[in-house]
């Protein structure tokens, strides 16, 4: 569990963002898993933003005319090419896990946005990431409660970016970001 904070403008969204590969660096590199991985081109950077990354955005970004389980299971179609059985089997165990199963049928966009929230966490789960990205969700209350059982029983890596307000204290390791560069590093890694 790694946070990333800082007041507005301080380079949260912009951090998050390169370590995500969501953008490019303007100079510099990124290794992944002992591997670099920017500079490349935007075709490479997506078919590893597919298989390594889950991404909650700040708002749920859900098709509203879709289903629930049709908006968690589209990542499975769209990146792993899942037969239908598999994901929904799949799309069942995470809305179970996550306390939404009675919703799988319901419209999103006839749902809460706490709903929506937890509908879109499933939907950065469903392809088994090993890196969870939460940029600076809206519904950070709602998300706080699992992060850290699906951080231990998934075994992925989640990065949080946003204010601090209320799941600080669930990271094992904070970065406080001030004008671009890191002010306060808590624990501090080797």
């Amino acid at each position: 569990m790694h946070g990333i904070t800082g007041p507005p403008a301080s380079g949260k969204t912009l951090l998050s963002h390169l370590l995500g590969l969501l953008d490019e660096p303007d100079f510099g590199s990124i290794d992944l898993f002992g591997e670099r991985v920017s500079p490349a081109s935007e075709e490479e950077r997506r078919a590893i933003r597919n298989s390594v990354f889950g991404y909650v955005f700040p708002s749920s970004c859900l098709l509203p005319a879709f289903t629930v389980a049709e908006n968690v299971a589209m990542p499975l179609f769209r990146i792993s090419g899942a037969d239908e059985n598999s994901a929904q089997e799949r799309v069942s165990e995470l809305l179970y896990l996550l306390g939404i199963e009675h919703l799988a049928n319901d419209r999103a966009g006839s749902l809460g946005s706490d709903a929506q929230f937890l509908a879109a966490l499933a939907r950065a789960l469903v392809h088994r990431p090993r890196i969870l990205l939460l940029l600076a969700p809206q519904r950070p209350a709602v998300l706080m409660p699992h992060i850290r059982s699906i951080a231990h029983d998934l075994h992925i890596t989640c990065l949080w970016s946003g204010p601090p307000d209320q799941w600080l204290a669930i990271c094992d390791h904070t970065v406080k970001l001030e004008n671009g560069s890191i002010t306060t590093e808590s624990p501090a890694l080797p």
